[in-house]
């Protein structure tokens, strides 16, 4: 009695598992009832260099050679951008440099092969700099600005809070030549030497700023200027 009450169950317990997978089964076709989906090889490492008012994006393809473009979104998909990438071997870096407006964006990366196959999507943010972001930038304040007894100007820097990034000023000056002249002071220099300059003229001065290690353009200050007697 004992064993044919145990075949029983055991009968029972497999038709249960037979239908559980009959059910997934039915599911996973659901996804797949117009055929296999096929997914294009996606972009691996993908980074977003900031820049002003553009940005470069980098990645790696993957060994799937049928790619042929890759689209790029941002601002909530209201903005785009498709380019072709070149039919050389895999793996393949990708570098491309375009424009965007100022501000934190969210990029979603696919690639297409010729069949119109989307891979799935990458995501990064990326920062853009524009004119709002350089408003706000300091420029290196001077303590003071004479002409030595030997014709040249010499421009004392005061102390700077370099923690956003200012890496030295370029100056521009009227030498005793009529002659423009600009010359660049590095951040870590505490005066500057101007060379034969022309007294009673005005030099203009600019600082530059990399907020950070991988930014791919320079962003500067407001120019502002100074009459030297």
């Amino acid at each position: 009695m004992e064993h044919r009450k145990l075949i029983m169950i055991t009968i029972m317990a497999t038709l249960m598992f037979a239908m559980v997978s009959c059910s997934k089964w039915d599911d996973f076709k659901k996804y797949t009832a117009d055929g296999e989906t096929i997914y294009s090889g996606k972009v691996d490492s993908l980074k977003i260099m900031p820049g002003r008012l553009r940005v470069e994006l980098k990645g790696l393809l993957s060994a799937d050679a049928k790619i042929e473009k890759i689209k790029v979104t941002w601002n909530d998909k209201k903005d785009s951008l498709v380019f072709a990438i070149s039919k050389t071997g895999r793996p393949e870096t990708i570098n491309k440099i375009f424009s965007v407006d100022e501000g934190v964006k969210n990029f979603n990366v696919q690639t297409f092969d010729a069949s119109g196959n989307a891979s799935l999507i990458v995501t990064a943010t990326g920062i853009v700099y524009g004119p709002k972001y350089e408003s706000n930038l300091f420029n290196r304040p001077i303590l003071n600005a004479v002409i030595l007894n030997n014709g040249n100007a010499k421009i004392d820097w005061d102390t700077f809070d370099t923690s956003t990034g200012a890496k030295g000023t370029w100056i521009t000056y009227t030498t005793t030549a009529e002659k423009r002249t600009t010359v660049f002071s590095a951040i870590g220099e505490s005066a500057a030497m101007l060379s034969n300059y022309k007294p009673n003229t005005t030099f203009s001065y600019k600082t530059i700023y990399l907020p950070v290690p991988t930014v791919i353009d320079t962003l500067y200050s407001v120019q502002d200027s100074r009459l030297i007697q």
